[in-house]
């Protein structure tokens, strides 16, 4: 579990005061290709890009290729379903299982997806590389201390009961009685 990061003014600022984003306030788009739906939890920074920093979890439905984003880092953590395969460019594979669910991309590659065994769904971390970096994180129950956490099931954090896939925005140290996903962020700049 990650120690107490030290959060430098350019991400303090980027990120806001100190709020939960609940699965009611998520902001949902189908898939131009129809493979699939995106819920955005948070989109912050202004860039060529269009964000510094973009969190959201998508609901992949079908067989299909990834989009392209060039000039952005990404970090996929697969969240439920069997999971999926990923053919890189160069042919190589990744396979995103319930038991090796990380995996880190430049987004000028647009990975050919296959489903292990029917739907899934995914977080989606992506940041301009230019000028943010992001690390995702699996922790056990415990401390939060990250500056984004995503709760992954129902849990009390400090004594207030939150339904899961919850994104936690600079969250006041406190306990956690379910697993989460950590990112933490540093500036490029």
């Amino acid at each position: 579990m990650p120690s107490q990061p030290l959060i430098d003014a350019s991400i303090d600022a980027l990120l806001g005061p100190p709020r939960h984003v609940l699965p009611t306030a998520w902001q949902t788009m189908p898939w131009r290709n129809g493979g699939g739906r995106t819920h955005e939890l948070l989109k912050l920074g202004e860039s060529a890009l269009g964000f510094t920093l973009r969190v959201s979890i998508a609901e992949v439905q079908a067989d299909g290729p990834f989009s392209r984003f060039d000039g952005v880092n990404r970090a996929l953590l697969l969240l439920s379903g069997a999971g999926m395969t990923l053919t890189w460019s160069n042919g190589e594979q990744t396979t995103l299982t319930p038991e090796a669910p990380l995996v880190a991309f430049p987004g000028e590659e647009a990975p050919e997806n296959v489903l292990l065994s029917g739907p899934t769904t995914d977080l989606n971390v992506m940041t301009d590389r230019a000028a943010l970096s992001a690390q995702v994180i699996l922790c056990p129950p415990g401390p939060i201390t990250a500056p984004l956490t995503l709760l992954l099931r129902p849990a009390v954090v400090g004594g207030e009961a939150l339904p899961a896939l919850t994104l936690l925005v600079r969250a006041a140290p406190a306990l956690c009685d379910a697993p989460t996903a950590a990112i933490l962020l540093s500036s490029c700049v």
